[in-house]
């Protein structure tokens, strides 16, 4: 505002100018990079989405049911800041992060994910699902050089719980962090707390052998990636049959392929 508000009084004096001196005099550089635009939008966000049904319909269809994404205890998402960027490569740049500097805390929740069949058969795969956790940050890169979308995120899980009905499992109070994370003594202000993922996506070629030979596909490479997955307990048949923790949990040489068949 700051800036329109000089944008307006120089424009002001201008004019007022010209017409008691009826002549124009030109801007220097220094006096025009004054007035040209700030590089850069931000927008800061506060929202909450709720979606009654998502499917996705095949010969069958995948339908997730009541899905919720909001904060933590029924809160809004908030203190959330987005800048985009364009870079003078064109390179775009989108990062999202907390205005205040501590993390994001979100929380989703979902009542089921069903398979359906054309005759009205019907099998849940998922339901009860709660998640709790953190943004620390986002960021996204379109590359104009390579046509890559680069992506990296920083996020952790703090308490997961579902039921995966058609296994008549259940996984209670599971959580995800960064592969240095210790129960009690890592906190939000430590890097270990949160996942840190990077992919690089764009479009790539399918040489998988089938009537169509190669194929145009998307391709998404992933770098290695470190966490602690902690598992409070497995239930089977609404029995716990105990605890389960993977430690500095390594995932490495990832590369997919995704199309169509």
């Amino acid at each position: 505002m700051k800036n329109l508000n000089m944008i307006l009084l120089a424009s002001t004096i201008a004019v007022i100018s010209t017409a008691g001196h009826a002549e124009l005099k030109s801007l220097d550089d220094i006096e025009m990079s004054g007035l040209t635009g700030q590089a850069g939008l931000t927008i800061e966000l506060e929202t909450q989405i709720d979606i009654g049904e998502v499917v996705y319909t095949d010969e069958g269809q995948l339908a997730m049911i009541n899905t919720h994404i909001g904060g933590q205890s029924g809160s809004l998402v908030d203190d959330v800041e987005i800048t985009i960027d364009i870079q003078a490569d064109g390179d775009a740049v989108v990062d999202v992060h907390s205005i205040s500097g501590t993390p994001i805390d979100i929380g989703i929740t979902q009542d089921a994910i069903e398979l359906r069949g054309t005759g009205g058969e019907t099998t849940t795969l998922v339901s009860n699902l709660n998640i709790d956790g953190y943004i620390n940050r986002v960021t996204m890169t379109v590359d104009t050089a390579t046509d890559t979308l680069n992506f990296m995120s920083e996020v952790s899980v703090d308490d997961l719980n579902m039921d995966i009905d058609f296994l008549a499992t259940g996984i209670r109070n599971m959580s995800v962090h960064g592969a240095g994370y210790q129960e009690g003594v890592t906190t939000l202000a430590d890097a270990d707390y949160f996942v840190h993922s990077e992919a690089a996506i764009k479009a790539g070629n399918s040489t998988a052998t089938r009537a169509g030979g190669e194929t145009s596909a998307l391709q998404i490479n992933l770098a290695p990636v470190a966490m602690d997955i902690n598992i409070g307990a497995m239930e089977l048949g609404g029995t716990s049959i105990g605890s389960v923790k993977f430690d500095d949990l390594t995932i490495s040489n990832t590369q997919l392929l995704v199309y169509g068949h």
